[in-house]
């Protein structure tokens, strides 16, 4: 997968935890699924907080291997010196190793069908094509669906239409 014809029902752009989730989803609905992310290797995570709640483990289908820490108090000091000291008996959130997190991740999508390409870069998004290029040349794969799960600053995000990228990004995410 992708076959010679270089033709997958859904590319993702990016492989971070939301890209890696989304393209995991697709091949579990039966869609030929191709996840191409532009780092060559995992060592580093994506940019992104390590801090969630605790539910998130299960939102994403994935073990506990890669919590370092359970939060279940925090302590909170106001500019005038008040202190706030919340505790509970359960944990509200967990502190993750990112690169043991993404790793299973992908780990997990690659065993459900996705194909995976690191070192491989978005170059230009057209209607039905998406251009990339990595270690296996250039080439331009035709897709049904691109999920560009690659952050609002990649210039891909720009290049399919949305805009220059910003240093100030406002977002949410649930």
């Amino acid at each position: 997968m992708p076959s010679p014809d270089r033709k997958a029902d859904v590319v993702v752009v990016g492989a971070g935890p939301i890209g890696a989730v989304a393209a995991r989803s697709a091949a579990l609905a039966g869609a030929r699924t191709l996840l191409i992310e532009r780092r060559q290797s995992t060592d580093q995570p994506s940019a992104c907080t390590g801090l969630v709640s605790p539910r998130t483990l299960d939102a994403l289908g994935v073990s506990d291997r890669s919590v370092l820490q359970r939060i279940r108090a925090v302590e909170a000091i106001s500019p005038g010196g008040q202190i706030l000291r919340v505790r509970s008996d359960t944990a509200k959130a967990v502190v993750l190793d990112r690169v043991l997190l993404e790793t299973e991740l992908r780990t997990l999508a690659e065993a459900d069908g996705v194909a995976l390409r690191m070192g491989t870069e978005a170059a230009r998004v057209e209607t039905g094509r998406l251009r990339i290029s990595g270690p296996e040349g250039e080439e331009t794969i035709g897709a049904g669906v691109m999920i560009l799960a690659c952050g609002a600053e990649s210039t891909i995000v720009e290049a399919a239409g949305f805009g220059a990228p910003s240093r100030t990004v406002l977002a949410a995410q649930a």
